[in-house]
């Protein structure tokens, strides 16, 4: 397991979509982007800036008391 301080998140433009893909999901919503040592995960979570918000707190609460 890396050091939390390793792991990153952010907020990331939704990918682009074909015109079908546009007419079932009109407005994509933006997805989360969690990387650590060179590798990346991106979700779909609904309220993203607000779940990015919580992510940061807890990776920040882990940070502070890593046991």
């Amino acid at each position: 397991m890396t050091p939390i301080d390793a792991v990153r998140t952010a907020l990331v433009a939704p990918p682009h979509l074909n015109a079908i893909q546009r007419l079932w999901v009109p407005r994509p919503q933006p997805r989360i982007e969690v990387t650590w040592n060179g590798a990346s995960a991106r979700f779909l979570v609904p309220s993203p800036a607000d779940t990015l918000v919580r992510i940061g707190r807890c990776l920040e609460a882990i940070q502070r008391n890593p046991k």
